[in-house]
Order: C-alpha cells, then sequence, then structure tokens
C-alpha cells in the first residue's frame, strides 16, 4: 500500500495543468481543442466541461477536482473554464501566503488546512453580506414587467454571453436568438420563470437532434414532437382527442393458475379467438363514442388492435418512451390510462385536446408532430437542433441543455443543493448556495462581476479587525482577478486588461452606473451563477485544502488477478 503526502505545492500543480489547457479556449475569442479518440474519430470543442471530461486524469486530486467542477456545472449549467481559472489562482495565492510566512514542508500543510477552515466559512461570514450590500444593488433585472421586448431583448443578451463562450463565433448570435426566442414563444406572460422550471428538466423529450444539416438550419415548432412514427395513420386537418395509456389493449385470455392456456378443440380455438376479437371492437367503439382519434401507446399493440383502429379511423403510436408520454400528458393536462380490462373506466381526465397531428420529417428520420391548445397562457414548443457532423449535433444539444440550466438557475430566487457525484467525498457535503439577491440579477459580461467583488473584499479586508478575514478576503479578491486576467490577455494582451480594470474602477469610484465594460456585444452574465461559482470553488478548495494523505490501494479482484498473473510467468 502506497502513502503520499500532499500539500499546497502538489493540488497546485495538478490545478496548473488544467489551466494551462482551459486558459487557451477562454472567452469568445479563444481558440478550440481537438481530441482524437482511440477510434480515430475527431472532436473539437472549446465547452470546458466537455474538454476536462475528456481528460484521462490519473491523479485522484484531479479526479477529486474534475467531481467538484462536474458537480458545479450540473447546478449552474455553466462555468467550467472558469471554474478551474479561479481554483488555480486561489490555490497559487494559499502557497504563496505560506511560503510568505515561513512556512514548508508540515508546517506548510498545516497552514494550508487552517486556510481551508478559513475558506470554508467565508462564504456565510463575509460573502453573503457583501454580495447582498455591495454587489445585488449594480445588477439588472433580466425580466421587466412593464416591457415585454425589454425582457427579451435582456434574455437574448444573457444568451450571447453564454454562446459566445460554448460554441464557434459564427453561430453564437444565431443560436442565442434561437435560445431567447423559444423561451417567449411558449408564454405570453413578461417573464418565463414557469416556462424554466420546466424546460431544463425535460429538455431530453423537448428537442430532436439532426445530423447532416447546417446548424443555420436550426429551428423551433410549435407542439411537441413524439421520437416514433405512426404504426395506423389516418390524415386529419381538425382539432382531435387524443388518449395516452401504458397497457395494451388487448386484454389477456382466461388462464390457469399456473399460466398456461388449455384448449381442447378447434371450436374452443375458435371461440377464445371471437371473444378477443369481440373484447377489442368493444372497447375501441367506447373510444370512438369519446371522439378518440389517436392513441399514444407506450407498449406494443396487437395486429388486430391496429386493425380495429384503421377501421374506426384512429391513429395509433405505439412504442412511446415512458419520459415522452408523461411529458405529452403534463402538457395536456391528462392522466395516462393504466387500468388493464377496464376500459370502461376512460373519462374526461384520460382524453386529451389535440390541434393537430402529422408526421413530420427530421433529417433521416419520419416521427409524429403533436399540437395543443393554449393552456393557462401557455403554448408549447419545440427545438430541432442542427449539426453537418455528430460531434457538432451533440455540442449543439449540450450547449443548449447547458443554457437554460442557466435561465433557470438566473430567475430561481435562491440556490439549490448540489447534485451527488461519483466523488462523494468531495460533492456530497458541498453546501446550498443561497443569495439574497432578486430573482434574475445580471451584469454586463466582460469582467464586471469580478471587478466590483475585487474592490469590495478589499475595501471589507481594511474595515475588517480579525487577521483571518483580512487574509480570507485578500486571497479571493486577488483570486477573482485571475478571469478576466485570462480573458483579456488572449484578446489584446496584458495592457488591455489594466485599462479596462482601470476604467471600471475610476467609474465606480465617480459612483456611475456600471455599463458595458468590453469593445463587443453589450451581453450580460447571471448574478447567480457567477455567486453559485465562486461557493463552489471555495468548497472545493477548503475541501482539497483540507486532505494531508493520499492512500493508494488495489481492488481484491484486480490483487488476485496480478498474483495469477505473477504465477503464470513463473511457470
Amino acid at each position: 500500500m502506497q502513502v503520499q503526502r500532499v500539500g499546497p505545492r502538489t493540488l497546485l500543480q495538478v490545478a496548473e495543468a488544467l489551466e494551462a489547457i482551459v486558459c487557451r479556449c477562454v472567452g469568445p475569442h479563444g481558440g478550440q481543442v481537438i481530441f482524437t479518440k482511440d477510434t480515430g474519430e475527431v472532436s473539437i470543442s472549446r465547452d470546458g466541461r466537455r474538454v476536462l471530461a475528456s481528460l484521462v486524469l490519473d491523479h485522484p486530486v484531479a479526479r477529486a477536482l474534475l467531481g467538484c467542477l462536474l458537480a458545479h456545472c450540473n447546478t449552474a449549467g455553466d462555468g467550467a473554464k472558469s471554474f478551474v481559472l479561479l481554483l488555480a489562482a486561489l490555490l497559487r495565492g494559499t502557497r504563496a501566503a505560506c511560503r510568505a510566512q515561513g512556512k514548508a514542508g508540515p508546517h506548510g500543510r498545516l497552514a494550508a488546512q487552517q486556510v481551508s477552515r478559513w475558506l470554508l466559512s467565508f462564504q456565510e461570514e463575509v460573502l453573503d453580506g457583501v454580495m447582498r450590500d455591495h454587489i445585488a444593488p449594480h445588477t439588472t433585472a433580466l425580466f421587466s414587467h412593464t416591457s415585454p421586448a425589454e425582457s427579451r431583448a435582456r434574455v437574448r443578451r444573457l444568451m450571447e454571453g453564454f454562446f459566445c463562450g460554448r460554441v464557434n463565433a459564427a453561430h453564437s448570435k444565431f443560436l442565442a436568438e434561437i435560445a431567447s426566442d423559444f423561451c417567449f414563444r411558449w408564454t405570453c406572460k413578461p417573464d418565463g420563470a414557469d416556462v424554466l422550471r420546466l424546460v431544463p428538466d425535460r429538455f431530453p423529450e423537448l428537442h430532436t437532434a439532426v445530423t447532416g444539416l447546417p446548424i443555420d438550419r436550426s429551428h423551433i415548432l410549435q407542439g411537441l414532437v413524439i421520437h416514433r412514427d405512426f404504426a395506423v395513420h389516418c390524415p386529419t386537418d381538425r382539432p382531435l382527442n387524443a388518449l395516452a395509456i401504458s397497457v395494451p389493449l388487448q386484454t389477456s385470455l382466461p388462464m390457469e393458475a399456473d399460466g398456461t392456456l388449455i384448449i381442447t378443440s378447434s371450436l374452443q380455438l375458435c371461440s377464445f379467438g371471437s371473444w378477443v376479437a369481440d373484447n377489442i371492437e368493444r372497447t375501441v367503439t367506447s373510444l370512438k363514442e369519446l371522439q378518440v382519434k389517436l392513441l399514444l401507446s407506450s407498449v406494443k399493440q396487437s395486429d388486430l388492435v391496429l386493425y380495429q383502429a384503421k377501421r374506426a379511423g384512429m391513429s395509433v403510436v405505439e412504442c412511446v418512451s415512458q419520459e415522452e408520454l408523461s411529458l405529452f400528458c403534463l402538457l395536456a393536462g391528462v392522466s395516462p390510462f393504466a387500468d388493464l380490462g377496464f376500459w370502461e373506466g376512460v373519462g374526461g381526465k384520460h382524453v386529451a385536446a389535440v390541434t393537430f397531428c402529422q408526421p413530420v420529417v427530421l433529417g433521416a428520420h419520419r416521427y409524429v408532430h403533436v399540437g395543443f391548445p393554449e393552456r393557462q397562457g401557455y403554448l408549447p414548443h419545440c427545438l430541432v437542433l442542427c449539426g453537418p457532423v455528430p460531434g457538432l449535433t451533440a455540442q449543439c444539444v449540450s450547449a443548449f441543455g447547458d443554457a437554460f440550466r442557466t435561465l433557470q438557475r438566473t430567475s430561481e430566487s435562491q440556490g439549490r443543493a448540489f447534485g451527488r457525484d461519483a466523488e462523494e467525498g468531495l460533492t456530497d457535503n458541498l453546501v446550498r448556495s443561497e443569495t439574497s439577491a432578486r430573482p434574475g440579477a445580471v451584469l454586463p459580461v466582460g469582467g464586471a462581476f469580478e471587478f466590483l467583488l475585487h474592490h469590495y473584499l478589499w475595501k471589507h479586508s481594511f474595515e475588517s479587525s480579525c487577521p483571518e478575514t483580512k487574509m480570507s478576503c485578500r486571497l479571493v479578491a486577488e483570486a477573482l482577478l485571475n478571469v478576466p486576467r485570462q480573458l483579456y490577455l488572449r484578446h489584446n494582451g496584458h495592457g488591455h486588461f489594466l485599462k479596462v480594470r482601470t476604467n471600471f474602477i475610476s467609474c465606480l469610484r465617480h459612483q456611475e452606473v456600471v455599463g458595458s465594460i468590453t469593445d463587443g456585444p453589450e451581453a450580460l452574465e447571471s448574478l447567480a451563477c457567477k455567486y453559485q461559482l465562486l461557493a463552489s470553488v471555495l468548497q472545493c478548495a477548503g475541501r482539497l485544502l483540507s486532505v494531508d494523505t493520499l492512500i493508494y490501494t488495489t481492488a481484491l479482484g484486480l490483487r488476485d488477478k496480478s498474483n495469477r498473473d505473477d504465477e503464470d510467468d513463473e511457470t
């Protein structure tokens, strides 16, 4: 069993190795990373989470760091590259602080563990108050209750800020326009908060990926695309009633207790056949009386059922996934019918009103496209996302899913708990991040959040009489600048970063409104997501710095196999 001591130097080496990778693709002017798989497939991406998750990481610290990063991305939807930049700068500052105090070796590890305790308490003791009292007043509300046009414009700018760091610059504005348009086509209300609670969780069912077409062929469809073809299609151009079921229409034959069916004569066989046919005909007739013209089934129906449905002019879609069936019922406001053999119980609560039902060809596949009437102020839509090759299509889909997660996080009044991750030792203890900033608070992109928080943390450090608070504030404040520094370094060099920062501080001191601080479009970023990012980094750094020993173990099965291989080599 191998034992290895871990100190600030080891943690910093791992973080800086990852920083060297992601800093090449930071911001709208960043480059892309090319990966080659064992199969020869080439993948090109500038998505930080995709880049880091594709790496083969052997070091336990690197895997633990990646676990924390993925847990954060699952919550906020974005921020993988900024996570690494912040964490590396924070660990760099921690090691420099320990060395400045003349502490190295075992004493350095003890000092780092002390810093870890300060960082774990920093959020509650310092950060929340600074965010509430100093950062929140500089923000703008994403949704305007008096101007729907202003709300649409701000959501589009927020999406531009998101996509410019995730996809090629040639497509970022187009995708941002589709994402914002998609949200507002769902609802006529001034804000889309209710929609944003549904779309991220149901995004796999609300989009269709199409490979072989340019990205600019992506579009929005009214209604829902069910990713199955018709088993029976009876065209109609009028509104119709639909029924969602999760059981077969054909009732099972009467069997013995052990599940066997005993047939003693051809007359009995004919009798059973007639009984089944009559039962199906009665069931279809009862559905016809309810004016059901579309049957959505999560199970496969028998040929006899399809025949009777065809005679009754009823379209049938079978083998629909449970997720799509439940979404259909949710959007239509009905319940699926699952009472086998009791079709007389089908009633109004099971029958959905559908405005249209027609086939739609997307790429090389034909699907079923259904529409819904407006209900409670909402009109469902779905997305068709295109890409020339499978890898680019998958990146586009992933970016949209994360964009809606970011919108959801922005519109929430408070944070959610982190989800579990494979690295349970670190991610299980990540805290619920809450901020008193109003829902939908946004800031200009380009470092506004980092410059503001850096300024007010330094101010707080001068006002505080606690040495631990002073040190924590200065560590975090200096680490924050690493994000805009890398952003501008890749564009116009270090001098441009200093110029932007100086102008920003000048405006702040003269109490001017914080506006756009970049030369490009006035994109926005979410205060809630930036706060969640910093809270995640503080928790990750605190947990990593509290570790002082790595113990390498071998699983029992692998050890036994290794011993057998050694014995075979000796013989």
